[in-house]
């Protein structure tokens, strides 16, 4: 279960790729989960290295 931290970064991810276009976005990281826009159409992927307590946007 997402603890409410958990929660409130899945929402930053969750804006960070649906906006990733226009603002030139082509990573994203969060618990456990990497989006790249290069490979966006594969979705989440997992990534040990993602951090549970912040979003990393690139």
């Amino acid at each position: 279960m997402a603890v409410p931290g958990e929660r409130m970064g899945w929402a930053v991810a969750s804006w960070a790729v649906t906006h990733a276009q226009p603002y030139g976005l082509t990573e994203v990281r969060h618990a456990g989960k990497v989006w790249r826009a290069d490979t966006g159409h594969d979705g989440w992927t997992a990534d040990a290295e993602a951090p549970k307590d912040r979003v990393i946007i690139r």
